[in-house]
């Protein structure tokens, strides 16, 4: 038996520290007057903001059970104390990895947690993976699942995230074709387009709308160019073993999409539209329980790898359509291109068994904020990374970045002493690195996603640049490197170093990280292969 806690909690702030005095983690005492709380929490939302403590309250069944014993498992929760059905289960420290507590005792087939978060910091969320109660085992039968339909040339991928408005002075797909040859020189060999469509102009924002507010699937943006210029940037691509991969836009598009003068019944009711509980002022979401919908968004999907031989997708918001959908569409993408690629943009580990080969790793990112303002020790991450192998279907794999276009820049979100380090780790830990475009120079301003914004790349003898080409060069001289099996990855730390073990079946790789400098030293067969100091 088996279940996963997510969706709405209730919230209730704590400031006075009168909660416990009041029994509060009794569920009759819990105060009536409270705020929705949303789990997993997202990276973005601030639950807690200007709050001293917050207390978390969830109902939920576990049907009958036998005499085995039950599991309360966290995998992504800040501090806090934990009581169930009235009775106290334990503490959760302050981790990044998994933490259990055998609740046998304690559970009941109707059932009340309740979490006390009294040590709120700026990066608190609360509850930022699921919850599970497990009988009998302390992994989840998810993680049991073996993902199998992953193409190969995955796992030696160098991901490269363009935003056509801003990437070239020209702001076109030409200009992004013109400078293929130096990200291969850099070592890419994959690059996402942010969304390439024409964009609505009704309650668009800024200048020129989001990227994210498409007014026809079936075009491309004219700003960018037209699709044989769009053609031309594929098969040039293609032609130096570059792959070519484009956002995918589905949950919703612009108020006026053409889509709107197809069928209005596309769209779900107002009453149902969500989007402006994410702040998404400029778009309408679209009914997955209609029909016609899915007909229409796969067909599209299909369109682009058939007439133009893109490699795959990027996912926008995967986690927000339908299961059932990503299931049977991307297994007619896989008819059409047996090894089309699948980037989701969510962390929910169901979408593997849905078909998707990469999910981002939002909370690697948090964990490395958190150790950036010292609420976390260094080798926290690798406790986060190897807590994923009991979270995630095995085989899966996770796209690492320190940012994205969603995110402030990496130079300016770290300090000079962990950039490095940091981003050493994004092309030494199992998973798949992107680089977001301006990232390889240092780029501290956040680009606009609604105005022309382009990135200065006058910048000469940049050593960061310099330290990208060499890391991606490390990075493919190691094959296990790109091994992404439980069984490839281990960590060792003590007063003086952090040890990362990366092996196959062949070869050992230790990565050491001196304390307190973090110089990270390369080493194979007893031997210092290469050495990165911080060089910022």
């Amino acid at each position: 038996m088996e279940v996963k806690l997510e969706g709405l909690w209730e919230l209730v702030f704590d400031d006075s520290n009168s909660g416990e005095k009041e029994e509060w983690f009794d569920p009759d005492s819990y105060p009536e007057k409270t705020f929705d709380y949303h789990s997993p929490s997202f990276l973005f939302f601030e639950p807690f903001k200007d709050h001293k403590r917050a207390w978390l309250k969830k109902d939920f069944d576990f049907p009958k059970r036998t005499k085995g014993l039950v599991y309360l498992i966290f995998f992504g929760a800040d501090e806090c104390k934990v009581w169930l059905n009235g009775q106290l289960a334990g503490r959760l420290n302050n981790t990044a990895g998994k933490q259990v507590l055998e609740v046998s005792k304690l559970i009941a087939e109707k059932n009340t947690l309740i979490l006390k978060f009294d040590r709120i910091q700026p990066e608190t969320l609360g509850i930022w993976k699921y919850i599970y109660i497990v009988e009998d085992s302390p992994i989840p039968s998810l993680s049991k699942k073996i993902v199998s339909h992953t193409p190969k040339w995955l796992d030696q991928m160098i991901l490269y995230s363009i935003f056509v408005r801003n990437f070239s002075p020209e702001g076109t797909f030409n200009g992004v074709t013109s400078k293929l040859p130096q990200l291969k020189a850099m070592g890419v060999n994959t690059i996402w387009l942010l969304p390439i469509h024409p964009l609505g102009l009704k309650d668009r924002k800024g200048t020129l709308g989001s990227p994210y507010a498409i007014k026809d699937y079936y075009a491309v943006n004219p700003e960018f160019g037209t699709k044989e210029d769009f053609k031309r940037l594929v098969d040039t691509a293609h032609s130096m073993d570059i792959r070519v991969i484009i956002d995918l836009v589905i949950n919703h598009t612009s108020p006026d999409s053409v889509m709107k003068d197809i069928d209005p019944n596309f769209y779900k009711h107002p009453t149902k539209q969500q989007n402006i509980v994410w702040g998404w002022t400029d778009v309408l979401e679209l009914d997955y329980s209609y029909e016609p919908t899915r007909n229409y968004i796969s067909e599209m999907m299909e369109y682009w790898i058939r007439e133009f031989d893109i490699d795959g997708y990027r996912c926008d918001v995967a986690f927000l359509v339908p299961l059932d959908f990503w299931q049977t569409s991307i297994a007619r993408l896989r008819s059409l291109k047996k090894n089309i690629f699948m980037l989701a943009e969510a962390d929910n580990p169901e979408l593997y068994p849905a078909g998707f080969d990469l999910t981002y790793d939002w909370n690697l990112m948090l964990t490395l904020r958190r150790i950036n303002r010292g609420f976390y020790p260094f080798y926290e991450i690798l406790e986060y990374v190897q807590t994923q192998y009991q979270y995630y279907p095995q085989y899966a794999r996770r796209m690492l970045f320190l940012e994205n276009h969603d995110t402030p820049r990496a130079s300016e979100t770290f300090t000079s002493e962990f950039l490095i380090p940091f981003n050493v780790l994004k092309f030494i830990l199992p998973g798949i690195p992107l680089i977001y475009n301006g990232e390889e120079i240092g780029v501290k301003n956040t680009p606009s996603l609604f105005d022309r914004d382009p990135i200065d790349w006058s910048v000469k003898n940049n050593p960061l640049f310099d330290f990208y080409k060499e890391i991606i060069r490390v990075k493919k001289s190691y094959p296990s490197l790109n091994y992404h099996f439980a069984d490839g990855f281990d960590f060792s730390y003590d007063h003086s170093s952090v040890k990362i073990h990366r092996f196959d079946s062949e070869k050992f790789l230790e990565i050491v990280f001196e304390k307190p400098s973090l110089y990270s030293f390369f080493v194979s067969n007893g031997k210092i292969r290469k050495t990165f100091q911080n060089i910022l």
